[in-house]
């Protein structure tokens, strides 16, 4: 699995394998930015947070609060890559 993880995917039941491999390749390309959020930007708390909501609002099937919360994700942790890397507020080592 993509990053490491042991755990399945949300998106895995869909059986798609043509779908599974974007999503991969995806993930693949922006695993550097999401590193440096991580490790840099001191994000992890705040990005579980979100994870954990995005879930609950699947296991609730409401497709609506899943979209919100994930655009909303998507969008901030964009935002706070940007401004990090305009500000020059990154380490080296990443």
């Amino acid at each position: 699995m993509p990053g490491g993880l042991d755990e399945p995917r949300l998106y895995d039941a869909c059986g798609n394998h043509r779908l599974l491999g974007l999503i991969e390749a995806h993930h693949n390309a922006a695993d550097r930015y999401v590193r440096i959020l991580l490790s840099n930007l001191d994000y992890r708390n705040r990005s579980q947070t979100e994870h954990r909501d995005l879930l609950a609002a699947c296991r609730r099937r409401n497709g609506e609060k899943a979209i919100v919360i994930l655009r909303q994700h998507l969008r901030e942790g964009s935002e706070t890559v940007v401004s990090a890397i305009r500000e020059d507020g990154l380490s080296r080592k990443s």
